[in-house]
């Protein structure tokens, strides 16, 4: 879907860019009360830095969050990166962070646009996104971003020093 969009005034979309034109990820949770988990699988671990996801609209769901790193091992939620709350329809509401249970919360209320973005510290093999209904049907939107690296140009210098001796006799 591309109906949302992170632009380059949101916090995420001023690191990451402008998600204009790309795709995201709809998800929804069971209508009235229940949970649901979705579980993000990458073909090789994410970058230890430069890597970022967004989930959007969160209202009326708590969404709790697991990950983990190579070897299997469970990422804390500091190593999740939680960088910050902010509502990509210039809204006022804002999902809260509970670093204790790893869950993004929100309001309750069905509104637009309320987003948490994470920046994690550790390389990614798995993303697990469970959802919990707090009211209503939620849906929410989930986008990932990285920065591509740019190549580390060298100049290499090498001086050639020669030494001529004469003798005379």
């Amino acid at each position: 879907s591309t109906s949302a969009v992170l632009d380059a005034s949101t916090p995420f979309g001023a690191v990451y860019g402008s998600s204009v034109g790309q795709s995201f990820i709809r998800l929804s949770s069971p209508a009235n009360s229940g949970s649901s988990s979705t579980v993000f699988t990458f073909a090789s671990a994410t970058l230890a830095t430069g890597f970022g996801f967004t989930l959007g609209d969160i209202d009326s769901e708590a969404v709790t969050i697991s990950a983990t790193t190579t070897g299997g091992v469970a990422v804390t939620a500091a190593e999740l990166g939680y960088t910050d709350s902010f509502n990509y329809a210039s809204g006022a509401d804002l999902p809260t962070w509970n670093a204790g249970t790893s869950t993004l919360l929100g309001n309750t209320a069905d509104t637009s646009g309320a987003s948490g973005w994470f920046s994690p510290t550790v390389p990614l093999v798995t993303i697990t996104l469970t959802s919990t209904t707090l009211s209503g049907s939620p849906e929410y939107q989930v986008w990932m971003a990285a920065l591509i690296p740019v190549p580390v140009t060298t100049t290499t210098t090498t001086t050639t020093t020669t030494t001529t001796t004469t003798t005379t006799t």
